[in-house]
């Protein structure tokens, strides 16, 4: 985000929009976490935890993935997580900051 953008945003539009990245990001890690489980969990409940761990802070919903991952004989560092999850940050920064078109 450009810093003119920045300086027009009140203290609750930047909380807002970090905190519509933050979801975003966690979102897109459960989905490449749900890619290796296979049929071994319920998708969309598994999303809304992480999502839900995400409201409390992104590291609890990385640290949740992690675990998941290692549980199940993957062998992830968290570092590496922490990877996945900065990846999808950086994209939802760019999906966020993008002005949508609302077409009629």
């Amino acid at each position: 985000m450009n810093n003119n953008i920045q300086q027009t945003l009140t203290s609750e539009d930047l909380f807002a929009r970090e905190h519509r990245i933050d979801t975003f990001a966690c979102r897109q890690l459960a989905e490449w976490a749900l890619a290796h489980f296979g049929d071994r969990t319920e998708p969309y409940a598994y999303k809304r935890i992480v999502i839900s761990l995400a409201n409390s802070g992104a590291d609890l919903a990385v640290d949740k993935i992690h675990t998941d991952l290692v549980s199940l004989g993957y062998n992830y560092r968290s570092e590496a997580v922490m990877r996945m999850y900065e990846r999808f940050r950086r994209d939802a920064e760019h999906v966020v900051d993008t002005p949508s078109d609302l077409a009629a």
